[in-house]
């Protein structure tokens, strides 16, 4: 591996087991299926909504196998990347860089917007209080710098307060889920039967693509930590293993109190709330735990957006250390903090400009209800459209790394790659329900999606005839 400069270097041995736990957790923002990714899945999955986290999450789990089994051996802070380079080779490697990086722009917006989104719904619900389009950009604005302070802080800090937020989700929201299923008189089975899905099967794959996986897209953030992680063997893949296991049990609850609160022959409703945790709630715990509730919605999922902006500056980071379609001088880190302050600046600029932008652009073409819905789903389906294809090329990926790393083909190889194989396969017919037929304009996005594909191999081709294409990639031992 080339000599890191010292003004190029991540602090090491900052981030512990809990620290990695926390950053997945709040990437993965528990309470996104009571206020925010809730509303997708109400909306196509009607009073089978709590499927789409379970699907989502055993999904995501399977395809996570290939994924922890990797992070052992490869410690980056391109995250996936480098796994895929590890396996495949370094152009499909940058291809699949070019993929995460279209990945985590939309995951920003997905993240940052929702927090504006959240505070909108809220107030809407609760006080009868409708927020103006202008007051929810200047909001979006300062919640997209809160991202990019928490990002260039000390990682020796802020996992502490990560770690009270998530638990503060966990514990706030299972309480009050716990009331509305104790009082409700509409607890059923029925909420884990496809067939009473107002969309069908087709409906309830829309959910979980739109937003099932997006919940789960940020599981893999320990991922790019590990160059700071001070056990990254074990405590990279156990974090993940945790976090994942955690938000689907605590999701499957969150998005079943909501169901039940109203009942099968009123769950079409939901579908017209874009804050369903909150109309859920209200006529059973009353006005202040549902404050409390919306309280911390709001600073979870403010922090969410922080967190997804901590990954997506390591990030470009690391493509500007390959000198891949970044200058070598958003490598460098602050020299307090040694934390990639060049790369944020970037990101916070990329999502400001396209945030303020797409926002005003969906209330003016579909007014303020619509238009403040899709000012963050809109980002998210294309979230989860990058998330699926640089997943499944990691998982085939890892074939081909244990044939050259000569690792003898056991129980657990041979399960990772089946698992990984089988989560490749149902993300393809998720796709294809989900995809087949979309409407607009989540059908522009897609056509943008698949168009920076074509540019990305494009450009991979390119750097790679002229001999340009460049690794940091530590051997795996």
């Amino acid at each position: 591996m080339a000599v890191q400069s010292e003004e190029t270097e991540l602090r090491k041995n900052a981030v512990g087991l809990l620290g990695l736990v926390s950053f997945s957790l709040v990437n993965i923002f528990p309470l996104s299926f009571a206020v925010t990714t809730a509303a997708t899945a109400v909306v196509y999955g009607g009073f089978a909504a709590p499927l789409v986290p379970i699907f989502a999450g055993l999904v995501t789990l399977a395809v996570s196998i290939p994924i922890i089994l990797f992070a052992r051996k490869i410690h980056h802070a391109g995250g996936y990347y480098a796994f895929v380079e590890a396996g495949l080779g370094k152009p499909v490697g940058k291809f699949t860089a070019m993929t995460i990086l279209f990945y985590y722009i939309m995951a920003d917006l997905s993240a940052v917007i929702p927090t504006s989104y959240v505070l909108a719904t809220g107030l809407q619900y609760i006080f009868n209080y409708t927020m103006p389009i202008w007051l929810y950009i200047i909001l979006s604005v300062l919640f997209t710098f809160v991202m990019f302070v928490m990002t260039v802080l000390d990682v020796r800090y802020s996992p502490k307060l990560l770690m009270v937020i998530a638990l503060a989700q966990i514990i706030v929201g299972g309480v009050l889920a716990a009331a509305v299923i104790f009082k409700t008189p509409y607890n059923s089975l029925a909420a884990f039967d496809p067939r009473v899905a107002p969309g069908g099967f087709s409906g309830l794959m829309l959910a979980i693509m739109t937003g099932g996986f997006l919940t789960f897209t940020g599981y893999g953030a320990p991922l790019f930590m590990s160059e700071e992680a001070k056990n990254p063997k074990r405590d990279v893949p156990l974090s993940i293993i945790i976090a994942l296991i955690t938000v689907t049990l605590f999701s499957v609850l969150m998005m079943y109190a909501e169901v039940a609160a109203v009942g099968l022959q009123n769950a079409a409703s939901l579908s017209n709330d874009w804050n369903p945790a909150i109309v859920a709630m209200l006529p059973y715990v009353g006005f202040w735990p549902v404050m409390v509730f919306f309280a911390v919605a709001v600073i979870g999922q403010l922090w969410c957006g922080s967190a997804v902006g901590m990954a997506a500056a390591r990030e470009i980071y690391a493509m500007a250390r390959d000198e891949f379609l970044f200058p070598k001088t958003l490598a460098k880190t602050s020299k307090r903090f040694k934390t990639p302050i060049y790369a944020a600046l970037l990101e916070l600029i990329i999502v400001l400009i396209m945030g303020v932008g797409g926002t005003l652009l969906f209330y003016n073409f579909f007014g303020y209800s619509l238009g403040i819905f899709y000012s963050w789903v809109f980002w998210g389906a294309l979230t989860t459209f990058a998330w699926v294809i640089y997943h499944s090329i990691v998982n085939i990926s890892y074939i081909n790394f244990v044939r050259k790393i000569k690792e003898r083909l056991n129980a657990v190889n041979v399960g990772a790659i089946i698992l990984g194989l089988i989560g490749v396969a149902l993300f393809i017919l998720a796709g294809y329900y989900g995809y087949n037929g979309i409407s607009s304009p989540y059908n522009y996005g897609l056509y943008g999606a698949i168009a920076w594909l074509i540019i990305s191999v494009i450009y991979v081709a390119y750097k790679w005839r002229k001999g340009e294409l460049k690794s940091y990639l530590e051997k795996p031992n």
